[in-house]
């Protein structure tokens, strides 16, 4: 924080003020809140395991990875990374389900698609009369 603190020209204490007051959350939040999203994506796109995950977000270990993820979302995270690859797999379960019901079940129009055919046969070939 001291560093963008100086970029901005400011002491780190009017910085920190001057960001709560312009985001309504202080600096050290809204990092932490940036690492956890950060650790989400990871956890829900790879097989990293929480250390690496907790390395890579900048956390210093696994156990503050694990403490501040468990504050801002409320479980842990291999527990989200279950719940989510879970629910995952539930919602490709049930969209190939949908489509398959969808495909062995006849819409109201495809009757209809036939007449439009000869239609447009009937149609194609009185032009080509003329």
């Amino acid at each position: 924080m001291g560093l963008v603190a100086a970029v901005c020209n400011l002491s780190i204490s009017h910085f920190a003020r001057a960001f709560k007051a312009s985001t309504g959350v202080p600096p050290h939040q809204r990092l932490m809140m940036a690492r956890v999203d950060r650790a989400r994506a990871l956890l829900a796109e790879s097989t990293m395991s929480l250390v690496d995950v907790a390395v890579t977000c900048g956390f210093a270990d696994q156990s503050h990875f694990s403490q501040t993820f468990a504050r801002v979302m409320g479980t842990s995270p291999g527990a989200w990374r279950r719940k989510y690859r879970a629910d995952l797999f539930d919602n490709r379960r049930r969209f190939a389900a949908t489509l398959r019901e969808r495909s062995r079940v006849a819409t109201p129009f495809e009757p209809h698609l036939s007449h439009l055919t000869q239609l447009d046969a009937v149609a194609k070939a009185s032009h080509l009369r003329q």
